[in-house]
């Protein structure tokens, strides 16, 4: 059981030095108790602590514990509840939602992590990417008030250490220790080495949260763009509907029109039918008193020839 890994969705830079027990070789982990054996917590593991947990709240950090072969299955499952379960290691990270995966130095369990790496991207929005478009300098952040303060502390140490250092070597030339200075002398060299590495991690930070900021400032742009296209569409979308709607009245009213223009013809069709069976009726009655007068006529008539045979004839 080669280490342990957790994994999560937002990745972020491993740290670069051995998370075993300072100055015990890794043959020799076994031997220590299970407390001793778990990770201790450096520079770079300030800066996953700081994004993961100030940050976006979940991270991908994949770190080193132990070197293959170096722990068994017991000793690896006691050291994995120990860094889930301890504030001072991964608990407030599992707690979190960040999950911790085995990896057991093979092409499937690496292969599944990556996978499971994959499958959790999705866009994150740091909360120091938040502070910094709102117009907060990096010192001004959560995370960067935390990393400043952990960088101080490192500083101050690395002076008080290389001072002592000075002292030492004052004293060894003193006592003409060649041995002495020659071994303080490297230890002075690596502790100047380290003290340049803080400051240009401090620098390159300094450079990586400009271009966080620079980064954020392009999303919030592209969010607006967005907005405003989304805004667009949407008046687009109703100034269509808006003109369907018009078009639709439209088209009700002129059947209106069309349906009152053929009632109308349809009434003045009707009056002149009326009209028309009204002059046939006069027609007709009117015929039929023509024919009560012929034949008022012919009677008259009738009886003026029966009267015309004799007797009086009134003039």
């Amino acid at each position: 059981m080669a280490g342990w890994k957790t994994v999560d969705t937002h990745e972020v830079k491993p740290p670069q030095h051995s998370m075993t027990t300072d100055g015990v070789m890794p043959q020799d982990m076994d031997k220590l108790p299970d407390e001793a054996q778990a990770p201790h917590v450096g520079p770079d593991d300030t800066v996953i602590a700081v994004m993961g947990m100030t940050g976006a709240g979940k991270s991908t950090f994949i770190s080193p514990i132990a070197p293959p072969n170096a722990v068994t299955p017991a000793v690896g499952e006691r050291r994995e509840r120990e860094l889930r379960e301890n504030t001072r290691f991964w608990k407030e990270l599992v707690l979190g939602g960040s999950q911790v995966c085995r990896q057991d130095n093979g092409i499937t369990s690496a292969t599944a992590i990556i996978n499971h790496i994959l499958s959790k991207q999705k866009k994150v929005t740091l909360k120091i990417q938040v502070e910094m478009a709102s117009g907060a300098s990096l010192g001004d952040t959560e995370a960067g008030r935390e990393v400043n303060s952990e960088l101080r502390k490192l500083e101050e140490k690395h002076k008080k250490d290389l001072e002592t250092l000075r002292q030492d070597m004052a004293k060894a030339l003193q006592e003409k220790d060649e041995e002495s200075r020659i071994l303080l002398e490297e230890m002075r060299s690596e502790l100047t080495a380290e003290m340049k590495k803080v400051e240009e991690d401090k620098n390159k930070l300094q450079l990586d949260m400009h271009e966080l900021r620079r980064q954020r400032a392009e999303e919030i742009a592209k969010e607006r763009e967005e907005a405003h296209k989304r805004e667009l569409e949407h008046q687009k979308a109703h100034e269509g509907w808006r003109q369907r709607v018009e078009e639709e009245m439209t088209r009700a009213h002129e059947q209106e029109l069309v349906h009152q223009r053929a009632m109308a013809d349809r009434n003045i069709k009707l009056q002149i039918q009326l009209a028309e069976n009204k002059h046939q009726e006069e027609l007709i009655k009117a015929r039929y008193r023509e024919q009560e007068l012929e034949r008022d006529a012919a009677e008259w008539r009738r009886r003026a020839e029966e009267n015309s045979g004799g007797g009086c004839a009134i003039m």
